[in-house]
Protein backbone atom coordinates (compact mmCIF):
# COMPACT_ATOMS: atom_id res chain seq x y z
CA UNK A 1 0.00 0.00 0.00
CA UNK A 2 1.41 3.36 -0.99
CA UNK A 3 0.65 6.36 1.17
CA UNK A 4 0.48 9.94 0.10
CA UNK A 5 1.05 12.12 3.16
CA UNK A 6 -1.96 14.37 3.64
CA UNK A 7 -4.44 12.12 1.86
CA UNK A 8 -7.71 11.31 3.57
CA UNK A 9 -7.94 8.36 5.92
CA UNK A 10 -9.54 5.19 4.64
CA UNK A 11 -13.35 5.39 4.27
CA UNK A 12 -14.02 2.78 6.95
CA UNK A 13 -12.13 4.88 9.51
CA UNK A 14 -14.02 8.02 8.51
CA UNK A 15 -17.36 6.16 8.81
CA UNK A 16 -16.41 4.87 12.25
CA UNK A 17 -15.43 8.32 13.52
CA UNK A 18 -18.69 9.74 12.17
CA UNK A 19 -20.70 6.98 13.85
CA UNK A 20 -18.95 7.64 17.16
CA UNK A 21 -19.67 11.36 16.92
CA UNK A 22 -23.35 10.88 16.03
CA UNK A 23 -23.76 8.39 18.90
CA UNK A 24 -22.82 10.93 21.56
CA UNK A 25 -25.93 12.25 23.34
CA UNK A 26 -24.66 15.85 23.18
CA UNK A 27 -24.21 15.78 19.40
CA UNK A 28 -27.16 16.66 17.22
CA UNK A 29 -25.32 15.99 13.95
CA UNK A 30 -21.99 15.71 12.20
CA UNK A 31 -21.73 18.58 9.72
CA UNK A 32 -18.55 17.36 8.09
CA UNK A 33 -15.14 15.86 8.60
CA UNK A 34 -11.64 16.14 7.20
CA UNK A 35 -9.02 13.50 7.85
CA UNK A 36 -5.33 13.60 7.10
CA UNK A 37 -2.99 10.64 6.97
CA UNK A 38 0.35 11.87 8.37
CA UNK A 39 2.09 8.50 8.36
CA UNK A 40 1.03 4.91 7.72
CA UNK A 41 -0.28 4.60 11.30
CA UNK A 42 -1.09 8.22 12.20
CA UNK A 43 -4.27 10.13 11.38
CA UNK A 44 -5.53 13.59 12.27
CA UNK A 45 -9.30 14.07 12.16
CA UNK A 46 -11.12 17.41 12.19
CA UNK A 47 -14.87 17.40 12.80
CA UNK A 48 -17.53 20.08 12.55
CA UNK A 49 -20.24 19.10 15.03
CA UNK A 50 -23.66 20.56 15.68
CA UNK A 51 -24.32 20.19 19.39
CA UNK A 52 -27.79 20.24 20.90
CA UNK A 53 -29.01 23.73 21.78
CA UNK A 54 -28.75 24.81 25.40
CA UNK A 55 -25.53 22.99 26.26
CA UNK A 56 -22.99 24.98 28.21
CA UNK A 57 -19.27 24.93 27.52
CA UNK A 58 -18.64 22.30 30.21
CA UNK A 59 -21.11 19.90 28.56
CA UNK A 60 -19.51 20.45 25.16
CA UNK A 61 -16.02 19.90 26.60
CA UNK A 62 -17.26 16.68 28.23
CA UNK A 63 -18.66 15.50 24.89
CA UNK A 64 -15.39 16.23 23.10
CA UNK A 65 -13.44 14.34 25.77
CA UNK A 66 -15.81 11.34 25.48
CA UNK A 67 -15.53 11.34 21.70
CA UNK A 68 -11.75 11.60 21.78
CA UNK A 69 -11.47 8.73 24.28
CA UNK A 70 -13.82 6.48 22.29
CA UNK A 71 -12.15 7.30 18.99
CA UNK A 72 -8.65 6.58 20.31
CA UNK A 73 -9.81 3.40 22.03
CA UNK A 74 -11.24 2.08 18.78
CA UNK A 75 -8.59 3.60 16.50
CA UNK A 76 -5.18 4.12 18.15
CA UNK A 77 -3.89 5.58 14.86
CA UNK A 78 -5.85 8.78 15.59
CA UNK A 79 -3.17 11.02 17.05
CA UNK A 80 -5.25 14.19 17.10
CA UNK A 81 -9.00 14.81 17.06
CA UNK A 82 -10.06 18.40 16.47
CA UNK A 83 -13.68 19.41 17.06
CA UNK A 84 -15.31 22.61 15.92
CA UNK A 85 -18.75 23.28 17.41
CA UNK A 86 -20.67 24.79 14.51
CA UNK A 87 -24.24 25.31 13.35
CA UNK A 88 -25.09 23.61 10.03
CA UNK A 89 -25.66 26.90 8.19
CA UNK A 90 -22.25 28.24 9.24
CA UNK A 91 -20.65 24.99 8.10
CA UNK A 92 -22.36 25.14 4.69
CA UNK A 93 -21.26 28.76 4.24
CA UNK A 94 -17.66 27.85 5.08
CA UNK A 95 -17.74 25.00 2.54
CA UNK A 96 -19.08 27.35 -0.14
CA UNK A 97 -16.40 29.92 0.70
CA UNK A 98 -13.70 27.25 0.32
CA UNK A 99 -15.12 26.25 -3.06
CA UNK A 100 -15.01 29.88 -4.27
CA UNK A 101 -11.46 30.25 -2.97
CA UNK A 102 -10.36 27.14 -4.88
CA UNK A 103 -12.29 28.07 -8.03
CA UNK A 104 -12.80 31.86 -8.22
CA UNK A 105 -14.50 31.52 -11.62
CA UNK A 106 -17.36 29.57 -10.04
CA UNK A 107 -18.63 32.62 -8.12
Amino acid sequence: MKLLIGEAARPALERSIGDLARADPAVQDLNGMLTFQVSPMQVIAALSLHFHDGLDSDAIEDAVERLEARARERHPEIIMLLVKPQRPLAYRRAVEDRKRWHDPDSA
